[in-house]
């Protein structure tokens, strides 16, 4: 840890803790609302956010002022390490004052006047203190102008917050920013859509990708969105959600039990969920169904029938091309490709792209998934050749060990990931969003 005078005092961290475990944290002039279950819990998710968001950024410590429930304050320094240096001793909350009064007589001498808090901030005419105040005094009165239009902020001001938001955020934070404002921006679906994802074999990030990007865009809270598991070769997806969340109905139970499209109430029960609010329709489990399926795509059909209701459908399929990714592609408003870092894999798109009988949707969009830690393919390179197609957006994903770790333990939160892993999973949700229909 640096030393005391060595740390900035840019930028402060500012976080006030309350009683009930919520708390607000300022950074870089940017409030952030947090939940935890006691006061504690809230301590240690702002040193969290401080550590990842701000010291490890900057690559140094940085400072952090915090205000506890009982009003006392503190300052401490948080490396990107994680370690805490506490700067200041804390302060105690402000007490009440005792001041005596003027002696009108001996008795009302011997008795201290307390002077509150309150009494110490100075009051306008228009909004006298109620000490001693008459009710008739606060009578209903015309509102003004100014208390509803309130000043543009002066030259001083504007200045500053260039300076803050331009010069003292990072660039990662700002690309952050300009995706979660796409996300906000989302005006959501007027019909069905289907976004099949496909790639060139098993292990290219279909399913995973999908699952990230799909409870992403539910957390944006644009519709309803359905994770659709059409991989008819024992689906993994839903093993992707917690074990008590998961539901034992399938894509059979489903075409079994409705001849028309059920009110969402009714299909609740068919879907296993997330909580991002992403909704699982699971793929059979048993070989009959899955060669069922296989053998005759008007059940899939039937089954987008089914789900009109829903707006976005994200339809998961086995790796290569084959007669229901055709299908899916035929039938999909947008789609989205995934391509691992390899040259057989990228060399196999290049073929799908070229094939003149295989039509891709106008609105596609390339997933450039780094699905091994040492994948020893140039992604740069891959780039630049993809960059000669056409495709909505080009999104490169890293691989990341946590993210792999925490699907697999059905523990995912985007929140937790690095910026490095959100900023493309958010940047890819936004471009699917912004093509719904």
């Amino acid at each position: 840890m640096a030393a005391v005078d060595e740390i900035p005092s840019w930028p402060v961290a500012a976080a006030t803790v309350r009683d009930d475990g919520s708390a607000l944290l300022t950074m870089n002039g940017a409030e952030r609302e947090i939940t935890r279950d006691d006061a504690a819990a809230a301590r240690a998710e702002i040193r969290r956010l401080v550590q990842t968001e701000l010291a490890t950024d900057l690559g140094r410590p940085v400072r952090l002022h915090t205000i506890d429930p009982d009003g006392s304050e503190g300052l401490v320094a948080i490396a990107p390490d994680g370690s805490v240096t506490e700067l200041s001793a804390p302060r105690g909350a402000r007490r009440a004052i005792a001041v005596p009064p003027v002696a009108e007589d001996a008795a009302a001498a011997s008795t201290p006047r307390v002077l509150k808090v309150a009494d110490e901030l100075p009051t306008t005419a228009d909004e006298p203190d109620s000490a001693g105040v008459d009710a008739s005094d606060r009578r209903p009165r015309l509102i003004r102008r100014n208390e509803v239009h309130h000043r543009p902020p002066g030259l001083l001001q504007r200045v500053w917050e260039w300076f803050n938001d331009g010069l003292l955020v990072s660039s990662g934070e700002r690309a952050e920013r300009e995706e979660d404002a796409r996300l906000e921006r989302l005006a959501g679906a007027t019909r069905s859509n289907l976004i099949p994802f496909v790639g060139p074999r098993g292990g290219a990030g279909k399913t995973t990708t999908a699952r990230t990007a799909g409870g992403i865009l539910a957390a944006a809270r644009r519709g309803t969105v359905v994770l659709l598991d059409a991989d008819q070769h024992y689906g993994p997806a839903v093993d992707l959600v917690p074990e008590e969340q998961r539901s034992s109905k399938t894509i059979i139970d489903l075409l079994d039990d409705f001849d028309q499209p059920p009110p969402p109430p009714e299909l609740r029960p068919y879907c296993s969920r997330f909580d991002d609010g992403l909704l699982l329709l699971a793929a059979p489990t048993r070989r009959a169904d899955m060669e069922r399926l296989a053998q005759d795509l008007s059940h899939y059909e039937r089954a987008l029938e089914l789900l009109r209701g829903v707006d976005v459908v994200l339809m998961d399929t086995a790796g290569g091309i084959g007669s229901v990714q055709e299908w899916a592609l035929r039938r999909a408003d947008q789609a989205v490709v995934l391509c691992p870092p390899d040259y057989m894999a990228a060399n196999n798109i290049a073929r799908v792209l070229s094939d003149e009988d295989l039509e891709l949707p106008q609105r596609t969009t390339l997933v450039l998934n780094d699905t091994r830690p040492d994948s020893g393919g140039d992604m740069a390179a891959l780039e630049r050749h993809f960059a000669r197609h056409h495709f909505e957006a080009r999104v490169r994903v890293p691989y990341d060990h946590r993210l792999r770790l925490s699907l697999d333990q059905a523990t995912y939160e985007l929140d937790q990931l690095p910026r490095s892993t959100r900023l493309p999973l958010k940047r890819l949700a936004a471009t699917i969003g912004e093509g719904l229909q």
